[in-house]
């Protein structure tokens, strides 16, 4: 399924996106690569971007105090789909 097609789904069972704050040396990893693609489109729950083969990224939502992280492959938003989905939270580093 299409990242924005789930996103739409996520959303509509009441998950919020989540913003995150992961640091990579002096900046936030959202700010690199495909991550800042993703982030400037307005997928602000974007954590990171491998940014190197299938180019794997990972959002992030929150309903309540559940967690939802899905795992994704692709470059662009338009293109990309989902990979898988897991209840885990992201590290606290990353809050």
């Amino acid at each position: 399924m299409k990242l924005s097609q789930a996103r739409v789904k996520i959303k509509k069972l009441g998950w919020k996106p989540r913003e995150t704050k992961l640091k990579f040396g002096d900046g936030l990893e959202k700010m690199w690569g495909s991550a800042l693609v993703f982030y400037k489109s307005g997928f602000r729950e974007v954590e990171i971007c491998a940014g190197t083969g299938v180019n794997p990224c990972i959002f992030n939502y929150v309903r309540g105090k559940e967690c939802l992280r899905v795992y994704t492959v692709g470059e662009q938003p338009k293109y990309t789909t989902v990979n898988s989905i897991t209840h885990e939270c992201p590290p606290n580093e990353a809050l």
